[in-house]
């Protein structure tokens, strides 16, 4: 039997809007340790899930909110733009 993290809490929802809207370069370390990076392009909802679409070497990529482990805005040229999450 696998289990599903709830949804995500409103602050978690924030920075992935901040990233979407600046389309930040970033990298997604999921739960079952693999890791994404690419540019955040928006929030989508699928099969009642919230999914980051991530633009990764030139491929459209899905990625579970719910999943989500930590958050890196990386080489953006704003520094103040780059920034590391860990969610719990």
């Amino acid at each position: 039997m696998t289990t599903t993290k709830p949804q995500i809490s409103c602050e978690m929802h924030d920075y992935f809007e901040i990233i979407c809207m600046r389309l930040s370069h970033v990298t997604v370390t999921l739960d079952d340790g693999k890791q994404h990076s690419g540019i955040a392009q928006n929030i989508v909802k699928l099969d009642n899930n919230e999914h980051l679409v991530l633009l990764e070497n030139n491929k459209i990529l899905n990625i579970p909110l719910n999943k989500t482990e930590t958050l890196e805005a990386n080489n953006n040229p704003i520094p103040k733009h780059n920034f590391k999450v860990i969610f719990n």
